[in-house]
């Protein structure tokens, strides 16, 4: 039993390292691009009204740090749930929490308000930020403890901090998807960061993208 673990220990740090050593690359490679580049375009939509918005790598750089110290402050490493139109700002956010090594939680916004709930439950939320605040007072209630607004990426972002109890989740979880499924509750796949980049690389291959 001491050998099993021992070598489960052992097992961790390696994962552990190895995902800390895959974000280090990632932080580090937008802020060569930020110190090199700053003017260059890192993040760029177009809305439904085809209203572009560009956000540029110094812009990046600093949001992606202001951000990533907001959520450490407010969730001390606990699970994080975001739910936001399709936008530079959840860019933002996801690579804050990366930064911070916060758990985050991406809730789609067809949920019913009921799986919307089990899902915060279920991953033990202690916050969650959306650009929908009116849905979520309705859905969290007397659970919101706490709110603060600010701005990512040019978008209006609301942050409810949860009176949620945490759950144990497994080593070197970053995401949790949940699909609503056909029947019962939403079922939630902890997701780790190698599982992710290699989901992101499969993308990258088949629409060809470049360095260029």
């Amino acid at each position: 039993m001491g050998q099993l673990l021992r070598q489960s220990a052992a097992n961790y740090r390696r994962t552990r390292y190895h995902v800390i050593n895959l974000v280090m690359n990632l932080l580090n490679s937008i802020q060569h691009h930020a110190a090199q580049y700053p003017l260059s375009i890192a993040l760029q939509s177009v809305s439904t009204e085809n209203e572009e918005f560009a956000l540029n790598y110094d812009e990046l750089n600093k949001q992606i740090a202001q951000l990533s110290a907001q959520l450490f402050s407010f969730t001390a490493n606990k699970p994080v749930a975001i739910n936001i139109d399709n936008h530079p700002a959840c860019v933002v956010v996801d690579l804050a929490a990366l930064a911070c090594e916060t758990v985050l939680v991406p809730l789609p916004s067809f949920f019913s308000n009921a799986q919307l709930l089990h899902s915060m439950q279920n991953a033990g939320v202690a916050a969650v930020i959306t650009d929908n605040p009116n849905r979520f007072c309705e859905v969290l209630g007397d659970l919101i403890i706490g709110q603060c607004t600010f701005n990512v990426a040019n978008k209006i972002l609301t942050q409810f901090m949860l009176a949620i109890p945490s759950v144990t989740l497994p080593d070197g979880t970053v995401k949790i998807t949940y699909t609503s499924g056909t029947t019962g509750n939403p079922k939630g796949v902890c997701l780790g960061l190698e599982a992710i980049l290699n989901v992101a690389n499969s993308i990258k291959n088949v629409v060809g993208l470049t360095k260029k």
